[in-house]
This record gives C-alpha cells, structure tokens and sequence, in this order.
C-alpha cells in the first residue's frame, strides 16, 4: 500500500527529479518513488502506474498532490478559473470589442486577443502599461511563426474585480492606437 510522503523517515529521502519538469505534470500524473540514499528504492507512491525518482526539494509538492483533498481543489479551481475566464470575456466584449478572442479554451489560464491589423503590438502594451495594465505582446509567444497582432491575458491573478477596468483601459488604448 503506497504512503504519503509525509509519512516517511525524511532521513531516507534523497533522489533526482524524473525529466528534470516539475512535480504536477506529467511525471506526476503518471507516478512517483523515492529511493533512499544508497539508491534503494523505499516505498513506492503510485499515482497511475509509472514511477518517477523525486528530488528533496519537490517532496512537499508530491506530498500535497497525494492527499485525498488534491482532486476536490482541482475540481473548485476549474470552476474558479472558468468564472474568470467568461468574466474577463465578458468585459472585453463589453469595453474593449476592437480585441477579439477568436478562441474560447476549455481549459489554462490565458485568452488569447487579435489586435485590428496594422495595430503596433509594442506599442499598444507600453501604452497600456503606462495605463497600469500589463499585458504580454503575442510576438514573445510565436518564435517559430511570424506572428500577428495578438495579445495573451492572464486571467488566473489574484484580483479578477479587476477585470472591468483592465477591459476598459484597453478598449480605450485600442481606440486610439488602432491601426497605427
């Protein structure tokens, strides 16, 4: 029967991280051991069948990934997140309808807006960061692809009443710097 990490001697615990990725992806998803320092392997905690070695350093991660109360807040922080994302999509439509979202995700944490062609991606974000809102240019996020004009907001911050005036504050930067 597998253990929780916190369970265990720490005096045991040593070990490399499986991919180098961090805990909660993948390597996560698909299992997890601890081997003790002379390379043994302890007891083994079985998310899903493959077993991963885990690094002292991300044992607190694994541990709250195993605890029974892990999948319940997954479940309340996809509908947080949800929340978020149709309440920054509302009020960009609603104040800022020159960025369109082309794509509404199921899933993540940013939406991703189309710019009016001819817009200066660069120079929309300096103006809205002199407004007070950050944003990322999509040029930072397509290396491979020439990139259009397309912005990348975050919607998983920890002010989502924030939301409104961001929105407005773009749509009012937009309206002036719209194909320029």
């Amino acid at each position: 029967m597998p253990v929780g990490i916190a369970d265990r001697d720490r005096r045991r615990r040593s070990g490399r991280a499986g991919h180098g990725d961090a805990l909660g992806r993948q390597e996560c998803r698909e299992g997890l051991e601890i081997r003790g320092r002379e390379g043994q392997l302890a007891q083994p905690l079985v998310l899903a069948g493959r077993q991963v070695d885990v690094d002292e350093d991300r044992l607190p991660v694994a541990d709250v990934v195993t605890q029974p109360g892990w999948q319940t807040h997954l479940r309340g922080l996809r509908l947080q997140l949800q929340s978020r994302r149709d309440l920054m999509l509302s009020s960009l439509r609603e104040l800022a309808p020159l960025a369109h979202v082309e794509h509404v995700p199921t899933g993540g944490l940013n939406l991703w807006a189309r710019l009016p062609d001819g817009t200066d991606v660069d120079q929309f974000v300096g103006d809205c960061e002199a407004a007070g809102v950050i944003i990322a240019a999509g040029t930072e996020w397509f290396p491979a692809e020439p990139a259009g004009p397309f912005i990348r907001l975050n919607f998983a911050g920890p002010n989502p009443g924030a939301f409104r005036e961001g929105a407005r504050i773009l749509g009012q930067v937009l309206e002036r710097t719209a194909g320029r």
